[in-house]
């Protein structure tokens, strides 16, 4: 089954970017038998706030992170800071299209039915409910 992480991204000073919460996605295998999981990449967005349940979130869409992601922590290279793990499990998708994402995230205190809906080029909505 695919997995996913939320990781807490501390930005350097010298960075654009305040500290964010990066959501990483492991996509599906696409059902090819010979499919190696280093082609499968981290469907990703940065979380202006903590991922809460019964919580609008604000998001931006990232471009795909390496698998690697699923499980790093530590320091990031060229100085753009540092992240640390918040959460991880399994994640089941149920639909995805461009501008609308839900999945099922697997936590180890129960399920959140995630949806990220697009408002506006690369900008998302994140709304968590508990299962």
């Amino acid at each position: 089954m695919p997995r996913f992480v939320v990781l807490y991204h501390v930005t350097s000073d010298s960075g654009d970017r305040k500290n964010h919460w990066d959501l990483l996605l492991e996509r599906p295998k696409s059902g090819g038998v010979d499919e190696p999981d280093d082609v499968r990449t981290l469907v990703t967005w940065a979380l202006e706030s903590q991922p809460i349940a019964r919580q609008k979130i604000k998001a931006l869409r990232l471009e795909d992170h390496r698998r690697a992601f699923l499980s790093f922590e530590g320091p990031l290279s060229n100085g753009r800071g540092l992240v640390e793990r918040q959460l991880e499990g399994e994640v089941e998708w149920i639909s995805s299209s461009p501008d609308l994402t839900q999945v099922s995230l697997d936590l180890p205190g129960g399920k959140w039915l995630v949806n990220l809906r697009r408002i506006r080029g690369e900008e998302f909505e994140v709304l968590i409910e508990e299962q």
